[in-house]
């Protein structure tokens, strides 16, 4: 059967499938186009799978996550854990799926950033991107508080698990399928958006760039993931 490989994502026929109108796209393609962008983005900025990003809100213990991701993968690259403890930028796929036993479970998907250097050179915050008002905000603050001290190693356990999640201006969905697609745009926009050593606080240019995130714009996007996938397959 036809599939596509990146890193260690299998994207299937049936996968690419879900780009389709009115499709909902379930976590491998979601973790497909992070990999795509991690690829691309320059040092210091991570993309978390969805699979990981679920651990997170599911597990709630952050000694245990750190744990998990400190095993060191295949061929010599950095653990997880310790990509997360340098990283500047870190991307969050959220997803309301609260069972672990249901593959491609959930009904929503929503965007949390990870900025260890805030707006005006401030302090480190997540910010927060929803589609659908902010339908996932709870789950999001749960993946913060159990990342966070992975993020921030060496700041106490109580200041490191109060880190700020602002909610930043997030076009609206009109319809009960896009949140994926939304997810996806955003994060190609705040991953590829310039940045300085120190980091850079998000421009005026990149909340332009997801305010422009129209209903037709994202109905334009799906077409194009969809055309660009179904041609590599």
């Amino acid at each position: 059967a036809a599939k596509l490989v990146l890193g260690d994502i299998t994207l299937h026929a049936h996968d690419v499938a879900t780009l389709r109108p009115g499709g909902w796209l379930g976590d491998m393609v979601i973790a497909y186009f992070f990999e795509r962008l991690a690829g691309s983005s320059g040092g210091g900025v991570v993309l978390l799978e969805p699979s990981t990003a679920f651990t997170a809100a599911t597990l709630g213990d952050a000694d245990v996550l750190r744990e998990m991701l400190s095993v060191a993968p295949t061929g010599g690259a950095t653990p997880l854990a310790d990509e997360l403890a340098a990283a500047n930028l870190v991307l969050i796929p959220v997803n309301d799926n609260e069972d672990p036993d249901a593959a491609e479970g959930g009904g929503h998907w929503s965007l949390l950033v990870f900025r260890r250097h805030g707006q005006e050179g401030g302090a480190a915050r997540f910010e927060y991107y929803d589609s659908l008002l902010a339908s996932n905000l709870a789950h999001a603050k749960r993946i913060a508080a159990t990342l966070a001290p992975l993020l921030l190693p060496q700041t106490a356990g109580d200041s490191a698990g109060r880190l700020p999640v602002a909610c930043l201006p997030t076009p609206q969905q009109a319809n009960g399928h896009d949140c994926g697609v939304y997810v996806i745009a955003i994060a190609a926009i705040v991953a590829g958006a310039p940045s300085e050593a120190s980091g850079q606080p998000l421009s005026e240019a990149v909340s332009a760039a997801v305010s422009a995130l129209t209903p037709a714009v994202i109905t334009a996007q799906r077409r194009e993931y969809h055309a660009h996938l179904t041609r590599a397959l």
